[in-house]
């Protein structure tokens, strides 16, 4: 296992929509998510939920790798989709939820939330949403 690291800027504020994916291969991978911050990139009062979707999104057309925070080794296979030709369904329970407003949101899994090879979680909109400085990260 190794601590993968990936930082990026959302791009979809539309409520009732996902702000980011994240997708363990459906082979192998089972990523265990330590920690996410959230930013909103202007101080607009924003609320998100985090979760797994009902449905994964399909089509990504906007990916993000993460990187190793061990340097020598190559970047992760797991994907972090932003954009989908068909997005994600909402998740029907939350696992994390905040209102952030001139703030960082820090959702912080002690013993790490894995997730399944082949399944997803979601950054969701819940309200139309300012743009996000994410970081994530995981261990792979």
């Amino acid at each position: 296992m190794s601590i993968v690291s990936a930082a990026f800027v959302t791009t979809n504020t539309t409520s009732d929509n996902a702000a980011f994916e994240l997708r363990a291969d459906a082979s192998f991978q089972k990523p265990n998510i330590l920690e996410i911050l959230i930013t909103p990139v202007t101080p607009t009062t924003s609320v998100v939920g985090f979760g797994k979707p009902a449905a994964s999104g399909a089509y990504p057309t906007t990916i993000i790798e993460g990187a190793q925070d061990d340097m020598a080794l190559p970047n992760t296979t797991v994907s972090i989709a932003t954009a989908w030709t068909t997005g994600p369904s909402s998740p029907t329970n939350f696992m994390r939820r905040s209102t952030i407003a001139n703030t960082t949101a820090i959702f912080t899994f002690t013993k790490g939330l894995i997730v399944p090879a082949g399944n997803t979680v979601v950054l969701w909109n819940l309200a139309t949403n300012d743009t996000f400085n994410i970081s994530l990260v995981f261990d792979e």
